[in-house]
Order: C-alpha cells, then sequence, then structure tokens
C-alpha cells in the first residue's frame, strides 16, 4: 500500500542536468586519469600494447551500450539506471583515492 508522501515522491521529477557534450563523460577526468594510472604501472611495450587494446575493447563497448541505450534503459526501468550511475560513481572515487595515494607515495618530499 503506497501512503501519499510516497506517492509525491515518485511523481517528482528525476534528475534535471543537462550535459551538452557526451564526450567528457567518456573520456573526462575520470577515465583519463585511470588509464594513466595503469599506463604508469606497465614494464614494457606488450603490456602498454595490452592497455591500448583495452581502451578500444571499452570504446567499442561504450559505443555498443550508447546504440542500445534506450533498450538497456527499459530492461534497467529508471531506478536500476540510477543505481548503476550510482555504483559507477563509486567505482570512480575508488580510482580517484588510488590516484592520489600513488601521487604521495611517489612524492620525492615523503620519501625517507
Amino acid at each position: 500500500m503506497i501512503n501519499e508522501g510516497e506517492r509525491r515522491d515518485a511523481e517528482e521529477p528525476g534528475d534535471i542536468a543537462v550535459f551538452p557534450i557526451a564526450f567528457p563523460l567518456i573520456a573526462g577526468p575520470g577515465s583519463l586519469s585511470a588509464t594513466v594510472l595503469v599506463m604508469g604501472r606497465t614494464q614494457g611495450w606488450i603490456e602498454a600494447g595490452g592497455i591500448v587494446a583495452m581502451i578500444f575493447v571499452c570504446a567499442s563497448l561504450t559505443w555498443f551500450a550508447m546504440l542500445a541505450a534506450d533498450r538497456l534503459v527499459l530492461l534497467l526501468g529508471r531506478t536500476g539506471a540510477d543505481v548503476v550511475g550510482r555504483i559507477s560513481g563509486i567505482f570512480l572515487a575508488g580510482l580517484a583515492v588510488q590516484f592520489i595515494f600513488d601521487g604521495l607515495g611517489a612524492a620525492a618530499f615523503l620519501r625517507p
């Protein structure tokens, strides 16, 4: 049974943020930082080539996801899409923290 407060919350408009260009969301600061972080840990051209190959795989998956975005939202529903977005944000925050710790670990003024 739904009470009146729940009904009002369900009828409110969702996130009304506008993203004028999709590119910064695909290759924005988070993805670029993750790429720099991972490339900084490579030890040879074979590992670097593997990272570049994975970038192409991720770009292809992103392209296919964009093609199927309407169907994915219908499949997940609005709540499911919001959950996926929030979980992705948590992963991005974890990468950011790791990036900061790696930077501090490599800082010359912090070395004994």
